[in-house]
């Protein structure tokens, strides 16, 4: 910049030289957000294209356990729950399916309901994989009748029992096996507690829980439900308490040089069994 006379003013090269470096720390400001910002955006496409791809197997691996259920006759597909595992591209998907008895009056469990005849089997596949994050598993649902007769179907002159594994609060315990005696057949619990044994012989039976970590009302492992009486195109139904183990720590604490009198024992009350007389404590 110059005066009129031609001499240019003081310091006007300076500012120039200044205002070049502000605009190149602004520049460089940018650049960092815009590079932060792309980032940011390349990592949120990446896992939703992850995430996407995966589900894609998972539904795949879903109608696959599906229609290999479609060929089966329903009376020979396992009841119950089960699970395993299936490794695709370097992630492990966890496959479960549960199969449940259901009556023709009735769309809840077998062992919810009321109907005396078995006329479906609902089958459900569910598949996970590790970091889901808020992403549901995927599901595949089917119903196969069940039928009466000789060609696959339930025998008319035999029975079956539907047995309600529950907890002590009345939820429903999954994935506890259930042996019905005699006989020896063992059945897993599915999701919705109800282990049902079909195929059965007029008569007697009594059915075991047996499952690590858990125990029954008699705070025993091995539980049991005796007198389970079938009869011929009947379901007899039957519940057994069946909870997660625990123990209750006490720890007597007072003054110093409190010393709890001979005699006097603490009580212990819940909801599920008699009240309890522990030994005294010195």
């Amino acid at each position: 910049m110059h005066t009129r006379g031609g001499a240019p003013l003081a310091g006007a090269r300076g500012d120039d030289r200044g205002f070049g470096m502000m605009e190149a720390i602004v520049s460089m400001a940018l650049f960092t957000v815009l590079v932060t910002v792309s980032l940011g955006l390349i990592l949120r496409v990446t896992h939703v294209t992850g995430s996407n791809s995966r589900r894609v197997v998972a539904a795949n691996l879903a109608n696959r356990q599906i229609e290999s259920i479609k060929g089966q006759k329903a009376i020979d597909i396992p009841d119950g729950g089960s699970t395993y595992t299936k490794t695709v591209g370097q992630i492990t998907y966890t496959i479960r399916q549960t199969a449940n008895y259901l009556p023709a009056d009735a769309t809840s469990s077998v062992c919810e309901s009321s109907g005396s005849q078995l006329a479906y089997k609902l089958v459900s596949v569910s598949v996970t994989w590790p970091e889901m994050g808020n992403v549901r598993p995927v599901r595949a649902d089917t119903l196969k009748a069940v039928g009466v007769g000789s060609t696959g179907g339930l025998d008319a002159a035999k029975g079956a029992i539907a047995l309600a594994v529950v907890g002590g609060a009345g939820a429903d315990i999954a994935d506890v096996p259930v042996t019905l005696s005699p006989g020896g057949v063992t059945v897993t619990t599915g999701d919705d507690g109800c282990a049902v044994f079909v195929g059965l012989a007029p008569g007697a039976y009594t059915a075991t829980a047996d499952r690590a970590g858990y125990v029954g009302v008699g705070n025993a492992q091995v539980t049991a439900v005796n007198g389970l009486g079938v009869s011929a195109g009947g379901i007899t139904r039957g519940t057994l308490v069946y909870d997660v183990a625990r123990t209750v720590g006490l720890t007597p604490a007072g003054p110093a040089g409190y010393t709890l009198p001979a005699g006097i024992g603490p009580h212990l009350r819940n909801s599920y069994v008699e009240n309890l007389t522990l030994p005294a404590c010195s």
